[in-house]
């Protein structure tokens, strides 16, 4: 189980630090204003309003053009970049090297280390895990360099949620149980994303004392902070642990109430995971036609998205072996090819450790 906050990881960046240029015969505190209103504007429709937001991402650029200011004009590929990397666009990566490379010998380190985590975060949403793994740890030195405590916590945190998709739990344990002194200590609700991932981690060591105290911990302070986004993650969390323990009807109960919160987020990693764990406790349940309704539904979201999700791969064993018992060759050679197609995509996520 993944936490919606990896999804959408471009923390906001106000940056405007401004020349004595002139735009349109402007004085330079009306210059300040001019960017800074397009930028707001940028970020207040960045989410509810593609077409608003991709129109002053472009604003933005196009004018610190006219006005032949470097840095705004860094800035400006910036904003194009992060609008195109939520929208899993490739050109999100060219025009956050442009940014980089007009950056990255200035005194100021913050636009390259955004960047950096612009690029992070799109490799991240379209599963170059790897990638992703590489920008977090260039933009964590730039973190380190401005002495930023809190910005090298967050990246610490989502190169944990990448160990533990790759695989690698035990490191992803270390790092988080780190994140979650860090921001305890600071009473900011960031730790409720390190206990999620402990949780998670726990689970898939199969250490369900540590994977139910975790997960306990986290719905707790989910109630407590009324974040009912969390507090369903941790319920979802929650009945997976069920299946480990083999407590396949409370299982059921738990991933039920916590689906029905996770489609309305469109949370589609969470979605396939709660599918693909719903075929999974039905098939121990015995009720054979509800666990492959969910397999086949977990497949007809996977193909269609950029996700690389280790635990499903079962689940196109159970539809091979299904259709195989059936004498259905044409599913059979479906899934198989399904099957091979993502091994070959993401083979990175199946070394676990």
């Amino acid at each position: 189980m993944y936490s919606k906050k990896v999804k959408y990881i471009f923390g906001n960046l106000c940056f405007f630090i401004l020349t004595s240029s002139n735009l349109f015969s402007q004085n330079k505190h009306t210059i300040d204003n001019f960017f800074k209103d397009i930028a707001k504007k940028y970020y207040d429709y960045e989410i509810k309003d593609s077409v608003l937001s991709r129109e002053y991402a472009f604003k933005y650029l196009t004018e610190a053009k006219k006005n032949n200011d470097s840095e705004k004009i860094a800035n400006g590929y910036y904003f194009v970049s992060r609008f195109l990397a939520i929208h899993q666009n490739n050109g999100a990566l060219k025009y956050a090297d442009s940014a980089i490379s007009l950056t990255k010998n200035a005194n100021t380190k913050h636009l390259p280390f955004q960047a950096y985590m612009n690029k992070a975060s799109f490799y991240y949403v379209t599963g170059n895990l790897e990638s992703s793994l590489e920008n977090y740890i260039i933009a964590n030195e730039y973190a380190v360099e401005q002495n930023d405590e809190i910005s090298q916590n967050n990246i610490k945190y989502f190169i944990s949620v990448l160990k533990n998709r790759l695989g690698h739990y035990r490191e992803a344990i270390a790092l988080s149980k780190e994140v979650f002194t860090f921001f305890q200590e600071k009473h900011d609700v960031e730790h409720l994303d390190a206990v999620f991932n402990l949780a998670s981690s726990y689970n898939k060591l199969k250490l369900y004392d540590s994977a139910f105290y975790y997960n306990n911990l986290g719905h707790k302070l989910s109630l407590d902070l009324n974040n009912d986004l969390m507090k369903n993650y941790f319920v979802l969390n929650q009945g997976v642990n069920h299946i480990g323990m083999k407590e396949y009807g409370i299982a059921l109960d738990s991933l039920k109430n916590a689906m029905e919160y996770i489609e309305n987020e469109k949370d589609i990693p969470n979605i396939i995971l709660t599918k693909y764990y719903l075929g999974i406790t039905y098939n121990k349940l015995n009720d054979i036609d509800k666990s492959i309704f969910h397999f086949k539904e977990m497949d007809s979201i996977l193909v269609n998205s950029n996700e690389a999700i280790q635990e499903v791969r079962k689940g196109y064993e159970l539809l091979i072996d299904y259709y195989k018992k059936k004498g259905n060759i044409n599913k059979q050679l479906l899934y198989v090819n399904r099957l091979l197609k993502y091994d070959s995509l993401y083979p990175l996520t199946l070394h676990p450790s």
